[in-house]
């Protein structure tokens, strides 16, 4: 096969899906059309939130720190507004502490769930392969 010759060029791809939550980028160098190399960079979350959260105020940041994460929103809020409130020396009344770690621990429960749901869809197609063939062998010991 013949060597190609093109022009080399360095290209930024990525997050193509909004469920990758921009946590992956790739560096793709081509010569031509033929991809030489990829670097991938993971954990890339750049969305120009901090930059963004400069020119607001305080509480028009926590929208901003919801949308980092889906399933688990509110823990991000709990450890902004705390951070805030310390910086601030805001001393809020207990009563809004409890309310904060009851929903931190019942967003946790709830990503927790996410979990379980994804590797329960993850099994379905493993549970007929499972019935057949390890459940099956150990039965044809009694079959012979």
């Amino acid at each position: 096969m013949g060597v190609v010759q093109g022009d080399q060029m360095v290209l930024n791809i990525g997050p193509q899906h909004p469920s990758t939550h921009g946590v992956l980028r790739l560096q793709v160098r081509t010569d031509g059309e033929i991809v030489s190399e990829i670097k991938p960079y993971i954990g890339y979350l750049h969305r120009c939130f901090e930059k963004h959260s400069e020119n607001v105020t305080y509480e028009q940041v926590i929208p901003f720190t919801d949308r980092c994460d889906y399933v688990a929103s509110m823990n991000n809020n709990f450890g902004y507004v705390v951070t805030m409130e310390e910086l601030m020396e805001i001393k809020v009344p207990d009563r809004v502490e409890y309310i904060r770690v009851i929903m931190a621990e019942l967003n946790r429960i709830a990503s927790h769930f996410w979990l379980w749901e994804r590797m329960a869809w993850m099994w379905v197609p493993l549970h007929h392969f499972y019935i057949c063939f390890v459940i099956g062998s150990a039965f044809s010991i009694f079959l012979n």
